[in-house]
């Protein structure tokens, strides 16, 4: 290669380098996955980021930490539920509970301020809630001890599927982690799928 062409590769790679956005790094860090098992015949793709541990609670058959990249913002969790074939009661009786979990800073209807969202997949299917406000936050789900987080958001879905089902998630943390994890999230949904 004479100097003249060399140069001009050092031009080309040095100029896609210098074009690559920080927000083009990040979506491509947060479209990298690690599969997950939900269950003895589910399986999904989760975000590498998201931080699995063992859960300590009965029924819950996952849980994790979604990483907050703001200093001193507490990071989000997630878990999945499960509590035997057709177990947790029914999907309207689901969706009023989740509804109560957050509060609206004008009073309003969380019902009517949440997102809702229907995902069909081969597996089946999942229904999910995208809800903003004060959450919440009881230790059990029967509790009287609440703990309230302004400025929350909170996922909340069923997974229709696998021979087992249903499955119920929920994630909450600070709103702005939230957000940033969303994408990732639906996009875990989506991939739910039989082994």
């Amino acid at each position: 290669m004479n100097r003249f062409a060399f140069h001009f590769v050092a031009v080309l790679i040095s100029t896609s380098i210098a074009t690559r956005s920080p927000a083009q790094d990040k979506e491509k860090a947060e479209t990298k996955t690690q599969s997950v098992d939900l269950a003895a015949d589910l399986v999904a793709a989760a975000p590498a980021n998201w931080k699995f541990q063992k859960p300590e609670r009965q029924f819950r058959t996952l849980e994790c930490t979604m990483p907050s990249s703001e200093k001193g913002v507490v990071d989000g969790f997630f878990f999945i539920s499960h509590f035997g074939k057709g177990g947790g009661g029914d999907l309207n009786s689901n969706l009023s509970r989740w509804y109560g979990m957050v509060e609206q800073a004008d009073g309003g209807s969380t019902e009517k301020a949440a997102k809702k969202e229907e995902i069909k997949l081969p597996a089946g299917r999942v229904v999910w809630l995208d809800m903003s406000g004060t959450y919440l936050d009881r230790p059990t789900p029967m509790s009287q001890q609440v703990t309230k987080r302004p400025n929350y958001r909170v996922f909340a879905a069923m997974i229709d599927a696998g021979k087992d089902g249903p499955y119920w998630i929920r994630a909450y943390g600070p709103d702005s982690v939230l957000k940033a994890h969303r994408d990732g999230f639906e996009r875990f949904l989506k991939s739910i799928a039989k082994k």
